[in-house]
This record gives C-alpha cells, sequence and structure tokens, in this order.
C-alpha cells in the first residue's frame, strides 16, 4: 500500500510538507492539492510557519520553523520547500520528540479544493495515512468533475447556438432597412453592403438623417443635404 505518511526528513535540500493530488486521512475528510494551491499560496507571499501539534499545546502558536514560501514548489509526490528550524525547532528534532508533519489547508467547502497552504505542524499522529489519490475518493471527485464540465460544454453550445441566431436576426433587420432605404432612394444600393457592417443601432440612426435623393431628372433645385448625398452618391456609382 502506498501510504502517505509525511516523515520529517531535515538532512534534504527541500522538506516535504504535504501530499499531491485527491489525498484523504483517517478522519475522512478529501482534499485536493494541485498546482494553483502552490500558486495562490505563493501569491500571499506569506512564510509558511511550523507550529507544534496544530497549536492544541502550552506552546500556543509560536512557530519552531519556517517554511520560505518561494522555495515552494510541486513534484510528482508531493509538495516541498526549504525549512529553517528555530533554536527549539531543532532541540524537538534531535530528540526525536516528533516525526511526521502535518500540513493545515484553507479549503473550498464544496469543492474541498486546498487553496491554499497556511500552516505546518509537527505531529507524532498524522491524518494523511491512506493510499495517495485513494482510488475510491479519486473516482467520486473525477465523476463529479466530469458532469460538471459536460454541463459547461452543453451550455457553451446552447450559448453558441443563441448568439448564431441572434447574429441571423439582426443580419436580417439589417437587410429589411436597407432595402428600405434603397426602395425610398436614401442609399444607393452601391452603399449596402458597406453599411451591413454597421452596427445595427448604429445602422438605425444613420438611415434615420438620410433624405431622399432628388435624382428624378425634374431639373427642380436640390437643397445642400441632397446635393452633398447626391456628389456620395455620384462617387459610389450612381448613374442619373
Amino acid at each position: 500500500m502506498n501510504t502517505i505518511f509525511i516523515a520529517l526528513n531535515t538532512t534534504a535540500k527541500k522538506v516535504k510538507l504535504a501530499p499531491k493530488g485527491v489525498v484523504s486521512g483517517y478522519d475522512g475528510r478529501v482534499f485536493v492539492v494541485d498546482e494553483a494551491t502552490i500558486e495562490e499560496t505563493k501569491r500571499r507571499g506569506i512564510d509558511i510557519a511550523l507550529n507544534v501539534e496544530h497549536c492544541f499545546t502550552d506552546k500556543a502558536c509560536k512557530a519552531v520553523g519556517w517554511f520560505k514560501v518561494e522555495s515552494l514548489e510541486l513534484t510528482d509526490d508531493g509538495v516541498y520547500a526549504v525549512l529553517e528550524l528555530t533554536p527549539e525547532g531543532k532541540e524537538l528534532i534531535e530528540q526525536k520528540a516528533y516525526r511526521y508533519l502535518s500540513p493545515e489547508f484553507e479549503t473550498d467547502q464544496k469543492t474541498r479544493h486546498v487553496d491554499a497552504i497556511v500552516g505546518v505542524a509537527l505531529v507524532n499522529t498524522p491524518n494523511f495515512n491512506l493510499e495517495i489519490n485513494h482510488k475510491g475518493e479519486q473516482m467520486e471527485i473525477q465523476k463529479e468533475l466530469n458532469k460538471k464540465e459536460e454541463q459547461i460544454a452543453a451550455l457553451q453550445k446552447e450559448l453558441n447556438k443563441k448568439d448564431e441566431q441572434i447574429q441571423k436576426l439582426t443580419d436580417t433587420i439589417k437587410e429589411l432597412h436597407l432595402n428600405s432605404a434603397i426602395a425610398a432612394k436614401k442609399i444607393l444600393p452601391a452603399e449596402k453592403e458597406h453599411l451591413k457592417s454597421m452596427d445595427l443601432n448604429a445602422l438605425q440612426a444613420y438611415l434615420q438623417t438620410r433624405e431622399p435623393l432628388d435624382l428624378d431628372g425634374s431639373g427642380i433645385e436640390h437643397n445642400s443635404k441632397q446635393d452633398d448625398a447626391l456628389k456620395i452618391a455620384q462617387q459610389l456609382g450612381w448613374e442619373e
């Protein structure tokens, strides 16, 4: 059985302070430790204190060592960091008063994801002693994750479908407005494709400002707005 007792090894360059992946303990709690855990812990920038028995002793919660937060790294088998012991911490280790480490987590209660490692304790009765990535718990969590991912994919597909429907409806409305403006001789057919690229609200506002072009050859004097529109129309290819 692949147990995950975290035995203290002060001779190593970096000390293992937490397991990796989906893990559980004697008390039945499940935790998920991953790269995001390390990133958030580092982002906070606070060195991780090593205490005694999770502060349940008369030593209160003073540190007997510090894990350097910038040295945190996630490997294939757990979380490691450089440990600097205080004189009292060194004495406890040398006297073999404590043998194991027990991490303290800030955890999302719904997902059981470990958001950050906030402390580590010297203990003799560690909670993490079950098989790493305990298969039963892992399968249940993975099933739930797969279910959520499927729901997200389905929602995204539905959103894409709605976006396509909205775009088609918008294009149809634009087409109707432009055809109506052409019929009213407010714009030239040659302008249609260019105007299609406009936002619907902007297009509607623009068409409302356009007045019918006097292009019937009657010889009636054009007003200034009509003259400007006519010049634009002729530049775009309208032939009287």
